[in-house]
């Protein structure tokens, strides 16, 4: 009898002991594989290693949590994103550090969670690549009968690849006229228990750009007034489904279009004052797509964008195409997509097979909406 009592008192004791918890001060980490072969018009075939994306994130304190993502390319490694997000502030939560500016829908998602292969020429011509940005945004969910969500931001400047701005200002520093500043809103509507619809407008607002004038050299900035840059987006997202299908069957449509506004270089010298001459411009652009999940391991679905030239906007490019995703789980898909992308003068048939495989944290989520 007391030697099982003392079995039982040991059982107690080791039950009771906090159990070994080596990564508990460690942040979460996750790697995702982004790779792609093609066959195309323009640049016949090709195997790319497109990104290798390294995903960190833990918890600062009980006030704020802080995020990373270092992504390999070709190109080498850069610091895609690094910010800190608050958690307790009783009005909104605020990040700010290098993010993906909280601007449209398919702007902010990183290249291997969108719904085709390539970024299309809208998201391209428009954004200037993935939404990223230097600043600070401030999220705040409004106390409505219905979801709804507005973001405010300044950052230097949102777009990857937008070069009408630079990350570091000018030599004796930004004027508050010279950041971009955004302002989102953002709702969820459920029409029924299958169908949701997400709605949001944006607007990324540059009261000032320094446009550069090639005619001089080095080539120097141009104080110009009425220089700013409006660049509006709608988007609607269409969701439907079927809880009785579990995830396995769902229908995604999703749209969104852009409108561009700001004073670009003509090519034509003023000969008075021999210097370049600028004119407002106004284009627009957008996509649409659809996604029909219709078994456990495939979906399809076509797609359309349509992007005007931002100095002509009667020179359209227009991409159309469909595409087939093999799900063996949700960390891996692969894709195959046949496209054609035409702009009035050439036209680029193209074939692509991609493979996205993901281990560990995925900081910003695996994005299937």
């Amino acid at each position: 009898m007391d030697q099982v009592r003392e079995e039982i008192q040991k059982e107690i004791g080791a039950a009771t002991k906090p159990a070994y918890q080596p990564n508990v001060f460690n942040p979460a980490m996750g790697l995702v594989l982004d790779v792609a072969a093609s066959k195309t018009t323009a640049n016949q075939s090709s195997f790319d290693f497109r990104s290798a994306e390294l995903n960190l994130q833990a918890a600062v304190d009980p006030f704020a949590n802080l995020f990373a993502v270092l992504n390999a390319t070709p190109d080498g490694l850069e610091v895609e994103e690094a910010f800190f997000m608050t958690t307790s502030l009783p009005f909104a939560s605020i990040r700010a550090g290098r993010f993906f500016a909280n601007f449209g829908r398919l702007p902010h998602w990183h290249d291997h969670e969108l719904p085709f292969v390539n970024r299309t020429p809208s998201l391209d011509t428009f954004i200037g690549g993935e939404a990223q940005a230097d600043g600070i945004e401030l999220l705040h969910l409004f106390g409505t009968p219905f979801f709804l969500q507005g973001t405010l931001g300044a950052y230097n400047k949102i777009g990857s690849d937008n070069d009408r701005l630079v990350n570091n200002g000018r030599d004796a520093g930004r004027p508050l006229g010279e950041f971009t500043y955004l302002a989102r809103l953002f709702s969820f509507l459920p029409v029924s228990d299958d169908l949701g619809i997400d709605l949001g407008i944006s607007e990324a607002f540059t009261p000032k750009e320094r446009l550069i004038d090639p005619t001089t050299s080095p080539s120097t900035p141009v104080d110009m007034k009425n220089s700013e840059r409006s660049l509006a987006g709608a988007d609607l997202t269409v969701r439907w489904e079927p809880r009785s299908e579990n995830v396995y069957r769902k229908l995604i449509w999703g749209t969104e279009v852009f409108n561009n506004s700001e004073m670009r270089d003509t090519g034509a010298v003023d000969p008075t004052l021999g210097t370049e001459v600028f004119a407002r411009k106004r284009a627009w652009g957008g996509y649409s797509y659809a996604d029909w999940r219709f078994s456990r391991w495939f979906s399809t679905g076509p797609f359309f964008d349509v992007a005007e030239n931002l100095d002509d906007n009667s020179i359209k490019t227009r991409t159309y195409g469909g595409m087939i995703n093999l799900i063996p789980s949700e960390f891996q898909r692969i894709r195959l997509q046949v496209s054609r992308q035409t702009n009035g003068v050439t036209t680029d048939n193209q074939v692509y097979v991609q493979g996205f495989l993901t281990i560990g944290t995925h900081v910003h989520v695996f994005k299937d909406r």
